[in-house]
This record gives C-alpha cells, structure tokens and sequence, in this order.
C-alpha cells in the first residue's frame, strides 16, 4: 500500500502528524479531518520549504458543520 505522512499546519489538529494511503509524489489538494464536535477541519497541502522527504505540509484553511 503507498502512502504518505501529513503534517497539520494551525487549526485543531496543529503539530500532528499523520499518514495517509495517498500518492506520496501527489497527495490531495484537501484533507479533512472530522473533529469530535461533529465538524470537520479543512486542511490544503503546502509546500514542504525544508524539503524533508516524503512529508507535506497541510495547513489550516476551514471549519464547516457535518453535512
């Protein structure tokens, strides 16, 4: 399975690091990440400005409501 790690940028979930099943040369321009109140947290990919490997970059953009 390939995948890549994600680091969140601001918002709710700033500092955390993940990993999704993405492309890692191409993951999506959007992650959501549904938060425990119902709403989900908008996140964009960034460019990684270290350059350190397979990690981008995903900053806070948006909050929304379920639905």
């Amino acid at each position: 399975m390939m995948g890549v790690g994600i680091k969140f940028i601001g918002g709710p979930a700033d500092g955390r690091l993940t990993f999704i099943p993405e492309d890692p040369m191409d993951p999506p321009l959007l992650h959501e990440l549904l938060m425990v109140s119902g709403r989900k947290a908008m996140y964009e990919r960034q460019v990684n400005p270290g350059d350190q490997g397979p990690l981008w970059l995903y900053r806070y953009i948006a909050e929304a409501e379920e639905g």
